[in-house]
């Protein structure tokens, strides 16, 4: 069974474009750029919900531009 998270991402303002490139570069993920708290909101799906801690912990925080995150995982 499939696993689903949403993120909200804050980035440095200069760096908003490279940090969408970057994030576009994982797998399962939707990027979308937005206005208001968060610059950014990723829609990941994985395959199943223990790869999902791991995509959580290892690529996004990762990300030298992005300086906040918020996670809300679907079940």
């Amino acid at each position: 069974m499939s696993a689903k998270a949403f993120v909200m991402v804050k980035v440095e303002r200069a760096a908003a474009r490279k940090a969408v490139k970057h994030l576009k570069d994982l797998y399962g993920a939707v990027v979308y750029e937005v206005l208001g708290l968060y610059d950014i909101v990723l829609d990941i799906e994985v395959e199943t919900q223990e790869d999902l801690p791991a995509v959580l912990r290892n690529s996004v925080p990762t990300q030298v531009e992005v300086t906040d995150t918020v996670t809300c995982i679907c079940f």
